[in-house]
């Protein structure tokens, strides 16, 4: 390490995590009197250990959690081990059973993964992986960073899975020292956009609600049936992020917001759950073409099943539009749909042919895809699909190509450098374009003008999955996935909306990022 990062970890060191927050205007004593602080010395020893240490901050519980803390550190830990040319690290926390569960899934920290550390090798370049369980909240997210920085002295963090968490970290850890930061799966666009937020060491291959709304937007203005459109997001600044982007493109392109009467609730509580008569008043008796959603999980899986059920009674189905679900959102909306199917047709196996005739009565799609394992056909992304199927008994998610690309951009950083520092990762990555992504060689580029990353999003139609196939898919029964390029290409109804025009540019965001940092 170079002197002005042992002259960062020993400054951390002895502020501690209060000194840290201190400097960042955010004292105050926890629930039971405790003041917060911690050991000055810290856990580590500078001297004993030359390589690079990586604070991983995965979401383990909460209400996103494991599901997207696991997407983002399985992608991190299949990325490095590309660059490796090695397999992935493993623990029982991290690997996928039969029934879709993992050690995480069903065990507290700290028996899974929070607080472990574990050892690896990337081209002679010695790492630890600090891990630590942001569990979906905020004020745990702060804390854990806080004691990555100052006391296990990480030079580099990766994760946050959750947006609030995610701008927490940014105003109260990040400003404090030099520690570059990759996001993991937070999306809104305010980290990167705004410049109350953006801020010169932090980088994000995540594809943000910005990137999205603009390949869904993109579609719906091509979509000459598309006019009226009802725009739902859930009250944080993910769904926020969305219904803003929605409709500015739409509105600029002149399609008619049903919901923009000030009397509708566009922005609705997390978990929201009377959808049905919702949707007949504001969306059905408005005359409503499509909806945009802007959820996780928590409030997509009631959103999904009352839209289903409301279908049989509508003399079109509307068309819903949003990010494709991860894996726990998709099988719950598997489930829905394999009731309704079961109480048409019986139980029993499913011609294809009139399993896709009823998924198109539901309207669900075209969606917005950030990435789907069977939507990249090139070497890298085939690897990736390999070594993440057999490593943890899934093939990717949602989230773990961009996780991919991180890990990625991390070891290229040294390699390009032949430093291992936070300064060299700072430098180096900074307007870089990224050699080894899963959506192809160099598909993630570093913009200058705020650190987001730009690439591909795919919008894409739906085809039928629901009991599973042998193959990768049968890790995901049941489930509604997206096709193949091929698939889609055969009559589905997708377009892919190239990494150019999907990333906000630099005169649509205020960030101001000091290239002499």
């Amino acid at each position: 390490m170079d002197s002005r990062t042992i002259s960062r970890r020993e400054t951390l060191g002895t502020l501690g995590a209060t000194g840290m927050l201190a400097l960042a205007g955010c004292v105050g004593e926890d629930d039971d009197g405790d003041d917060g602080s911690t050991d000055t010395n810290g856990t580590t020893d500078d001297d004993a250990f030359d390589g690079l240490r990586i604070g991983v901050l995965g979401a383990l519980t909460g209400d996103n959690g494991p599901e997207f803390g696991l997407m983002g550190i399985t992608g991190f830990l299949s990325g490095l081990a590309y660059k490796a040319d090695d397999d992935p690290l493993t623990h029982p926390a991290l690997e996928y059973t039969d029934n879709g569960l993992t050690a995480a899934s069903t065990i507290e920290p700290p028996e899974a993964i929070h607080g472990e550390v574990m050892e690896y090798t990337v081209n002679d370049v010695d790492m630890e992986l600090h891990f630590r369980d942001s569990a979906d909240d905020p004020d745990t997210a702060d804390e854990q960073a806080v004691d990555l920085v100052g006391n296990e002295n990480v030079d580099v963090l990766f994760g946050l899975s959750n947006s609030d968490s995610l701008l927490r970290v940014i105003t109260n850890v990040i400003p404090v020292d030099d520690t570059p930061l990759f996001v993991g799966q937070a999306t809104t666009s305010d980290a990167t956009a705004d410049a109350q937020r953006c801020d010169r060491r932090v980088f994000r291959a995540t594809e943000t609600s910005a990137m999205s709304a603009r390949a869904g937007s993109a579609y719906i203005v091509d979509n000459p049936d598309i006019e009226r459109v009802a725009l739902y997001g859930a009250d944080y600044s993910f769904g926020r992020s969305v219904i803003e982007h929605y409709r500015t493109a739409l509105e600029d392109a002149g399609i008619e917001i049903v919901t923009a009467d000030e009397d509708i609730d566009e922005i609705v509580s997390q978990g929201f759950a009377d959808w049905e008569e919702k949707l007949q008043t504001e969306v059905v008796d408005a005359d409503a073409d499509a909806i945009v959603y802007g959820f996780t999980a928590q409030t997509g899986v009631p959103f999904f099943r009352d839209y289903a059920s409301l279908v049989p009674g509508l003399a079109e189905p509307l068309q819903v539009i949003g990010d494709l679900p991860p894996r726990i959102s998709t099988n719950e909306l598997g489930e829905s749909f394999e009731v309704l199917i079961e109480q048409q047709l019986g139980e029993g196996d499913i011609d294809p042919v009139i399993l896709e005739t009823i998924l198109n009565t539901f309207g669900f799609g075209p969606l917005t895809a950030r990435y789907m394992w069977n939507q990249y056909d090139n070497p890298i992304n085939d690897a990736f699909v390999e070594m993440h199927t057999e490593a943890y008994n899934v093939v990717p998610d949602l989230f773990t190509s961009s996780a991919f690309t991180s890990a990625s951009a991390i070891v290229q950083a040294l390699e390009e450098s032949g430093e291992v520092s936070s300064d060299a990762i700072l430098e180096e990555t900074y307007g870089m374009t990224v050699e080894a992504t899963p959506k192809g060689e160099g598909e993630y580029v570093f913009q200058e003008a705020n650190n987001q990353a730009t690439s591909p999003i795919t919008v894409t139609d739906l085809t039928g999955n629901i009991h599973g196939e042998e193959g990768t898919e049968a890790y995901w029964p049941p489930i509604i996935r997206a096709g193949t390029e091929d698939e889609l290409a055969e009559g589905g109804d997708w377009m892919r909306v190239e990494k150019e025009e999907t990333a906000l540019q630099a005169d649509e965001v205020t960030c101001d990022l000091d290239a002499e940092f």
